[in-house]
């Protein structure tokens, strides 16, 4: 069938649209699991400092009592102690890093997967309708099994994607950032001064 008949230039078109909302999904999808790995690294910091405190707090008022047998350091360090016991074990049930690692992972294959769907609809003028399809297929079956093993993400770290893609712009890079990024040979445009003579 020829590539430019009414029927391949729909089946085109249909693809290239479905290609695209997968590849977005990918996209807020991975920039959500960077968030979640965000939130939940900077939880467990926040955690551990508070937990520092309290140990000085307890270790400072059983030297008190040690030293100076004074009821009120007693009774601060005993309830002072209950919440550190708590905040411990909270910690440990919770496991902030681990979780907050098993985002980062996710994040890092769904790069990955990103980085394909890019290079598919950069590729899609040059393939035939059957390797789009065949590679539409794979990327979702790669994609598909990533999800199936991903930690939920939260409402918040959504958000917080939505508006690092949207407000932020974080993915996306005007010519003139690009070409500062490369080297002088591989630029669109020659740096100022660096006209052709």
């Amino acid at each position: 069938m020829d590539q430019n008949s009414p029927v391949n230039v729909d089946q085109r078109r249909k693809l290239d649209s479905q290609i695209r909302e997968s590849y977005g999904r990918v996209v807020y999808t991975q920039k959500t699991h960077d968030m979640d790995a965000i939130i939940l690294e900077k939880r467990e910091k926040r955690l551990k400092t508070t937990q520092l405190i309290f140990s000085t707090i307890v270790a400072g008022a059983f030297l008190i009592v040690l030293f100076g047998n004074n009821q009120f350091a007693t009774i601060i360090g005993t309830i002072i102690s209950m919440f550190l016991l708590f905040l411990t074990t909270f910690m440990r049930e919770f496991d902030f890093d681990g979780n907050a690692r098993k985002h980062r992972n996710v994040a890092q294959t769904l790069w990955v997967i990103r980085e394909d769907y890019i290079s598919l609809i950069a590729d899609m003028d040059g393939l035939e309708i059957e390797d789009i399809r065949k590679s539409r297929d794979e990327l979702q079956l790669r994609t598909s099994e990533i999800y199936s093993n991903a930690p939920i993400t939260s409402a918040k770290a959504y958000k917080m994607a939505q508006r690092a893609l949207k407000v932020n712009e974080e993915l996306t890079f005007s010519e003139d950032e690009i070409d500062h990024l490369l080297p002088n040979e591989l630029r669109k445009k020659p740096k100022r001064g660096e006209r052709d003579l």
